[in-house]
């Protein structure tokens, strides 16, 4: 991927010109934001298409401002016999939208993830890859789109190299973890310019419409009654065995009338032509884990289960994924120890001023003083003598005992950590980074290298955790205010043991450590019913809201105050 990334703008930046050049006719589909483009691609999924005409085109954008604009855009992106590819268009906006580098790389993952499972295995990345290099070509005057040949060399190796666990697919924290460390990359996306500085890592869940395809080539959405198809018995479903239809001969190698271009988006499986004939219609089904109650009972559908019609192309077959419905009973990972996440969660609250994220250039600058680097270290070694955070995680028979050694194993790791943080490559490394914010995975992956995908994950969990006890620490306090509903969330996730969906005040004991005294107060202080043995998420909510409405009320009427003494005490002359 770098050598392709780094020959992308080649064309048009030794041009003269270091901005790439989009055509005039694409800009109303740059720049968009997160929220809008999201909603775009949703109307597209509805659509339950893999291509789309002039009409289905100006509904799923909704930007232009008459008929001869969309029409204007439309052309430009080359159609084929009236139709774009859908994935090629999307990918090229996700890429010029108003959003930061990660934010479009997340975006981009979910948008691929074709099956819904959460993970990319190698024939979705390579659609994904392809889309992207197809939509900058296409978009962009001076892209360099590489060799067949070439791409196929390039993303063979490239998803070898993501693959950490070789598992055979992607998750999106080793996507993200090589789009932190890949420099060309980086490059590549940054040419294109934008001003939303918020940083979303997290996958965006589609809906995938589940559709069927008969043997005649008509597609039927889920929702057709079967009797508007002639010939078909009462109650039954369009492809199906007992509707009347002639099978469609599946001998042309990339479909009818389509060339190896279009053969991802092919509805239709090469079969080779010695192959006999099916008796029965051939059934294909698209369906997502998004909805579950239409999935074909065995006894009745024998068709091919596929999660996209890109997917099918490419692969034959699907087998059906397991569920990744995550534990709600939050457990320690063992990749990586307590101590080593600690140090490195406090180090980094440090950086950013215990905000989710860190200001690049401040960051910068407090690495080029190797003093403040080593104090820092020095200080949260002592703070470990003074309390274990989630010290019930690790049995020991004596709690003393258990508090001694992870003090000693931080201040063991704490004078590692003061040699690594003060390497000068690590200061190049965080020079080359730029501007912009930086967060928990982004410090990880550029300030240690050598950490692998799973150990961050796992440095991650236990930060999650540690969050946690700091928001359950402020709920008592006025800082409770400045809680967002992604805190309360992540508070729930890890105290809430038994997955009841409530916190009881034994758990705010002795998961949350808190002493019983301060967990009874903000028991007393969150729940809206009077002798209620648990608090809700919507508890937390409405005391944290009340909280807001209550300070709000305070600093106005301060404010009047002022405005009134203001009024009433003239200066003398």
């Amino acid at each position: 991927m770098g050598k392709i990334a780094s020959k992308i703008w080649s064309k048009g930046l030794l041009g003269g010109f270091g901005v790439p050049e989009m055509h005039e006719e694409l800009r109303p589909l740059a720049f968009w934001s997160r929220e809008d483009l999201i909603s775009a691609y949703q109307r597209f999924l509805n659509t339950a298409e893999p291509t789309m005409d002039r009409h289905a085109f100006s509904d799923a954008f909704q930007c232009f401002h008459d008929t001869a604009q969309s029409d204007a855009a439309f052309r430009s992106l080359h159609p084929k016999k009236g139709k774009v590819d859908g994935n090629t268009v999307f990918a090229g906006a996700a890429l010029t939208s108003n959003q930061c580098y990660i934010s479009r790389v997340s975006l981009i993952f979910s948008m691929f993830d074709l099956d819904n499972n959460g993970v990319l295995n190698k024939a979705e990345f390579c659609i994904g890859v392809r889309s992207i290099l197809t939509g900058l070509h296409t978009w962009f005057a001076g892209a360099v789109m590489p060799a067949d040949v070439e791409l196929e060399v390039a993303l063979d190796d490239l998803f070898k190299r993501i693959d950490f666990k070789k598992s055979g697919s992607l998750t999106l924290g080793e996507f993200l973890v090589f789009a932190y460390r890949n420099r060309e990359l980086q490059e590549m996306i940054n040419n294109l310019p934008s001003e939303d500085m918020r940083v979303f890592e997290n996958m965006v869940k589609f809906q995938r419409v589940p559709i069927y395809v008969t043997g005649d080539g008509h597609t039927h959405h889920h929702s057709h009654q079967a009797s508007s198809q002639p010939g078909s018995q009462p109650g039954s479903r369009p492809g199906s065995s007992n509707s009347v239809h002639t099978p469609r001969p599946l001998v042309e190698p990339h479909g009818p009338g389509r060339g190896p271009r279009s053969q991802r988006c092919s509805m239709v499986v090469p079969v080779p032509p010695d192959t006999e004939k099916p008796e029965r219609p051939r059934v294909r089904r698209r369906t997502t884990t998004a909805c579950p109650h239409l999935h074909p009972e065995p006894a009745d559908d024998k068709g091919t289960w596929c999660g996209s019609v890109a997917y099918v192309k490419l692969t034959g077959s699907r087998k059906r994924a397991s569920s990744l419905r995550p534990n709600r009973v939050w457990t320690p990972p063992s990749d990586i120890s307590k101590a080593h996440a600690w140090l490195l969660w406090r180090f980094f609250r440090h950086l950013s001023g215990g905000k989710a994220t860190a200001d690049a250039e401040a960051v910068q600058s407090f690495f080029r003083d190797p003093i403040s680097v080593r104090k820092e270290f020095i200080l949260i070694a002592g703070d470990a003598k003074i309390q274990e955070p989630w010290a019930f995680t690790e049995a020991s028979p004596d709690e003393a005992s258990g508090g001694l050694e992870f003090a000693a194993e931080v201040d063991s790791l704490s004078h590692q950590f003061q040699r690594v943080f003060t390497d000068p490559h690590l200061r190049q490394r965080l020079e080359d980074m730029g501007s912009g914010p930086i967060t928990v995975r982004c410090f990880l992956c550029n300030s240690l290298p050598s950490l692998t995908p799973a150990h961050i994950e796992s440095c991650l969990a236990w930060c999650r955790g540690f969050r946690s006890l700091e928001v359950l620490q402020q709920l008592g306090e006025l800082e409770a205010a400045e809680l967002r509903d992604d805190d309360l969330a992540l508070l729930f996730e890890m105290l809430d043991v038994d997955a009841s969906g409530d916190l009881t005040l034994s758990e705010l004991v002795d998961i949350g450590q808190l002493p019983e005294e301060k967990a009874r107060e903000i028991f007393e202080k969150c729940r809206r019913q009077e002798g209620a043995a648990a608090l809700t998420i919507n508890d937390l909510r409405n005391y944290v809201r009340s909280l807001n409405l209550a300070l709000g009320s305070d600093v106005k009427g301060l404010l009047e105050s002022f405005a009134h003494t203001g009024h009433e005490k003239q200066p003398e002359r």
